[in-house]
């Protein structure tokens, strides 16, 4: 649920110090401000920009002659979040993220497991164990537990594995681990040898 006006006022007079009444004046005084100066874009500084824009012209049928006419477009009201504000809205914020470097790193959504089976003409069936595919869920490492990796000071969540087979071996039978990093979507594989 929103916070309330009374509440948002409450808190900013608790930060910043001052009386409530002062608080309630600069919040009427920006929302005036802001109506008055949005059609040339009114910048909410750290949050972001209030604008007004004309969507194109519309072509349209008179009702009663049935003749063509054109109409100015339409003018909306669009809010354009600022691209820090969005970062921390979306990801976590600012705090949040100085904090992560001096402590150790928050750990990765864990996705759910679904396991790939091989099909029965492969040569899982042929005597061969069964690869172990698999997408979501935690790595199976072979050499025992090794640290996921860390981008955007955050653990990596772990996308997926493929095991070696004999008609595609991964480092002469070992496996490859798909981590992403949910912040910038950047990837990294990481080769487990047996």
């Amino acid at each position: 649920m929103s916070l309330t006006r009374q509440e948002i006022e409450t808190r900013l007079a608790e930060r910043c110090g001052l009386p409530p009444e002062s608080v309630a004046a600069a919040l009427d005084e920006l929302a005036q401000l802001g109506q008055r100066e949005a059609c040339r874009g009114f910048l909410i500084p750290g949050f972001g920009r209030l604008v007004v824009s004309t969507g194109p012209e519309r072509v349209a049928r008179h009702p009663l002659t049935g003749k063509e006419m054109r109409l100015p477009g339409k003018r909306k009201i669009e809010f354009e979040v600022d691209a820090t504000t969005e970062e921390a809205i979306l990801f976590g914020s600012d705090e949040e993220s100085s904090d992560a470097q001096s402590s150790p790193p928050a750990p990765a959504k864990i996705l759910p497991e679904i396991r790939l089976i091989a099909d029965t003409g492969d040569s899982a069936a042929g005597g061969h164990p069964r690869p172990n595919h698999k997408m979501g869920g935690q790595p199976d490492w072979i050499q025992g537990a090794e640290e996921s990796p860390v981008c955007c000071g955050r653990e990596m969540t772990f996308f997926g594995q493929l095991d070696s087979t004999p008609e595609c071996p991964i480092a002469d039978g070992g496996m490859l681990c798909v981590f992403l990093c949910p912040r910038c979507w950047r990837a990294k594989c990481m080769t487990q040898l047996s």
